[in-house]
Parts: C-alpha cells; structure tokens; sequence
C-alpha cells in the first residue's frame, strides 16, 4: 500500500483499540480491501489484501466494539479542519434510496422511493458531505427506514 495511505490510518489508530486488544490492523485491511478489491465484500479483500483473512475481517465488521460513532465524528472534524471555515465552505445534504429485493438488509421496507417516483422495497439513506471548490468529503450518513421515520 501506498505509505501516505498507511500514515494517514495510523492517526485513526486510538479509535480502533478495544480495553484488552486493538483491532487497528483489521480496520487497515478493511480500507485497504475498499480502495483495492474489485468487488467489495470481505471474502475479495482478503484474496487482494495481503496478510487479511475473509472471517476476521467479518468479525470486525460484524461483532467488534469498535465505535463507529468515534470515527465518523473523527473524520469530521479532520475534513473540517481541511475543508472548513472558508467563505466558499458548504454543507451538503443528500437523501437517496435504493431499490432492494428481499427485506434482509438493514432498513429495507417499503417506502417512498422519490427518484423513481413511486413505493416499493428498498434502503432510504441521508448523507452530510462538507465541500469547498471542488474538494468534498462525507462526513456523515444515516439509514433510516419507514418506521423511523413515521
């Protein structure tokens, strides 16, 4: 990997140390996995990210105590030190959904899919993205589904 990359991760390192043991290195190879693998699901960024394993990386995914809440308000105030506080600086908010078969994934249900102009199975999502000229970067998104937001 790239070792701007590597830099970069380590500076999220303390977000990722659990009271007995740290799962850093995971959450690197999880990253790694996005930015590298073709087709991004656990079992493809282990067959391209050296060193990973597809169930341990599940297990981050799925059962480890990591705050998730921590890091997405880490990366908030570090593009917003980047981005932020500049006349041209804006907020950008953006509601989308996301057609969905089946009601396994998180949130799905029928609800109002507002592109498609009709109701039907799917994800409905809302995304905070901070941006300055042609610079943008997500600093937080949220799930939501009918019986939230009723």
């Amino acid at each position: 990997m790239e070792p701007r990359f590597l830099v970069f991760c380590q500076e999220y390192s303390p977000l990722f140390c659990l009271r007995t043991r740290s799962v850093f290195l995971q959450a690197q190879q999880y990253l790694a996995g996005l930015i590298q693998a073709r087709r991004r699901n656990v079992q493809r960024m282990a067959e391209v990210v050296p060193g990973s394993d597809a169930q341990v990386l599940h297990h981050f995914l799925a059962h480890s105590p990591w705050d998730a809440r921590a890091v997405m308000d880490q990366v908030a105030r570090d593009v917003d030190a980047l981005l932020g506080g500049d006349q041209d600086s804006c907020l950008v908010l953006y509601e989308t959904c996301f057609p969905k078969n089946g009601r396994k994934s998180v949130g799905v249900a029928r609800q109002w899919m507002g592109l498609q102009g009709k109701t039907d199975n799917c994800q409905v999502a809302v995304f905070a993205a901070l941006a300055r000229g042609r610079r943008v970067s997500l600093i937080d998104t949220e799930l939501y589904h009918s019986a939230r937001m009723g």
